[in-house]
């Protein structure tokens, strides 16, 4: 049996930093610097895509060490949209530090993507050392947590629905006129 400091230190860095990391790095590497990355609620698209691929394997891993069907059902219904609302997170951050990017402003940009890992990874942390840590009080604070994870992501989603504008509209529309007006001189 591990201590609590020990359950915590596993929880966050052993598990959540690392298993984040992963993601992050993916999504950022692939999307991040994409062309497609047009609109502000892509990245989100692409952050739960790159999660949800993560919680696959993971969750074939879990299942097949511990041939369990209760182990896939309790799975499947949490630590699969788990994932995916840490990488809400990670999305909504990564849309902020993008804008902040577009606008010239460096520091917030580097803010932003620092929290773009650093949110999901707390996110991720308490989850599973409330898993971890055992006892059956900080399973009460497990089932609350998880449905405060479901609504956070939900208002985070709704934010950039609301505000859902084209990242690169000025320069489309620069490039669109200049089409235009090159094909009015042929």
């Amino acid at each position: 049996d591990m201590k609590p400091f020990e359950v915590l230190f596993y929880s966050f860095i052993g598990v959540a930093l690392v298993e984040e990391s992963c993601k992050w790095y993916f999504v950022n590497k692939v999307g991040y610097n994409s062309r497609c990355f047009d609109e502000k609620y892509d990245i989100i698209v692409y952050a739960v895509f790159v999660s949800l691929g993560f919680a696959f394997f993971e969750n074939m891993l879990y299942v097949f060490t511990h041939n369990s069907v209760s182990l896939a059902i309790s799975r499947a219904l949490l630590a699969v949209p788990g994932h995916a609302c840490d990488s809400v997170f990670m999305g909504y951050y990564l849309t902020v530090a993008k804008q902040a990017s577009l606008l010239g402003n460096k520091e917030q940009e580097r803010l932003n993507k620092i929290n773009s890992i650093l949110v999901p990874t707390i996110l991720h942390g308490i989850y599973d050392f409330c898993l971890f840590i055992n006892k059956d009080e900080f399973m009460y604070i497990f089932y609350g947590f998880i449905i405060f994870l479901y609504v956070a992501s939900l208002v985070k989603i709704k934010q950039l629905t609301r505000q859902n504008k084209r990242l690169y509209r000025n320069q489309l529309k620069k490039e669109y006129k200049n089409r235009l007006k090159n094909s009015r001189m042929d």
